[in-house]
């Protein structure tokens, strides 16, 4: 960390030290019905605290990530961390960190600083994580906001920004566009969606031997990727996925609705299927986004995948930003990707 990029930090937390937590994410705490026992929240880009201190004070468990090792020395010397506060620092940037499941995922202000080619594993892990029920609240950059083009930076537009809430149920969804200043006190023009989405009732959880049949329903009512000779997949093959990490179902409601399977004996997603009436929701990216984390888990830098050219699945994967390295021996994409 350099030392100008520091002194510029604690500048921002200076100037904001005094402002209440955000409005994205009281709304989105507000819509949360009381329940028993603890919540549990990560706040991406946390700062010094902000939005964590409101979470503390409302009995929230939190895990308060952020790169920078002052923000979080601030945080927990803040006069006003609860007593008993149920807080976890991780200092590290939040597209490299890992995070639990969790109710909430809070990110104010933060996600567009995340380069544009991390942006969709990040966010296809921010999506992947959240409980059923679950809430993303935080901003997105519009591509008229005057920092639009800054390297490092990802903005979207509004058709991007719904794209990446299918599945997901926008409660709050708004576009701002003013003149104003930073905290820094730079004049700026802002072009912001602030957002509240709420995942649905579905979870990924691992496979079970009684899921098989179902998986087998989906494996073959797949429109695309085919499977031509059902007998190529053994019994045995199938066994080691259930015996071992890497095995993932969408469930909802009872019904399994998309399965994944990731290999970390190689480093490769040896399957990703969505029930074809479920296409469009979302299922498919976060059981990808699980795939790709056991790979990672594993100790694995990159990851491969096959599949058929032109299809629905490929268009997927590039636009994931996996790249062909070559065609397997029935003429199939192989793609790769960094984790």
């Amino acid at each position: 960390m350099s030392e100008n990029r520091s002194t510029g930090w604690t500048a921002y937390y200076d100037a904001t030290a005094d402002r209440p937590p955000r409005r994205t994410l009281v709304e989105a705490l507000a819509r949360f019905p009381a329940v028993p026992g603890v919540r549990q929240a990560v706040d991406l880009g946390s700062g010094d605290g902000r939005d964590t201190i409101e979470l503390l004070r409302r009995g929230w468990a939190v895990l308060a990530i952020d790169s920078e090792p002052r923000a979080l020395e601030r945080l927990r010397a803040r006069p006003d961390l609860p007593a008993a506060a149920k807080l976890e620092t991780l200092c590290q940037r939040f597209e490299e960190a890992s995070w639990p499941e969790a109710d909430l995922v809070n990110a104010s202000f933060a996600l567009p600083l995340c380069p544009p080619e991390r942006f969709p594993a990040l966010w296809a892990r921010i999506v992947a994580a959240l409980k059923p029920g679950g809430r993303f609240a935080g901003q997105l950059y519009g591509p008229r906001d005057g920092w639009a083009g800054r390297p490092g930076m990802t903005h979207h537009d509004r058709a991007a920004v719904e794209h990446l809430l299918d599945g997901l149920e926008a409660e709050i969804l708004e576009e701002e566009e003013s003149d104003a200043v930073t905290p820094r006190g730079q004049p700026k023009h802002w072009h912001i969606f602030h957002v509240v989405a709420r995942r649905g009732g579905g979870f990924v959880r691992r496979a079970r031997r009684e899921d098989l049949s179902r998986i087998s329903e989906i494996r073959l009512a797949v429109r695309e990727n085919r499977l031509l000779d059902p007998g190529s997949i053994t019994e045995a093959e199938v066994t080691w996925f259930l015996d071992n990490p890497g095995f993932w179902v969408w469930e909802e409601h009872g019904v399994v609705l998309g399965f994944s399977a990731a290999d970390p004996r190689n480093g490769s997603v040896w399957a990703l299927f969505v029930d074809p009436a479920q296409e469009g929701r979302g299922i498919g990216r976060a059981l990808f986004a699980t795939a790709c984390d056991v790979l990672r888990v594993a100790g694995h830098d990159s990851a491969t995948l096959n599949t058929s050219e032109g299809t629905r699945a490929a268009r997927f994967y590039h636009a994931q930003g996996w790249r062909e390295i070559g065609r397997s021996s029935k003429g199939e994409l192989i793609l790769q990707s960094e984790l």
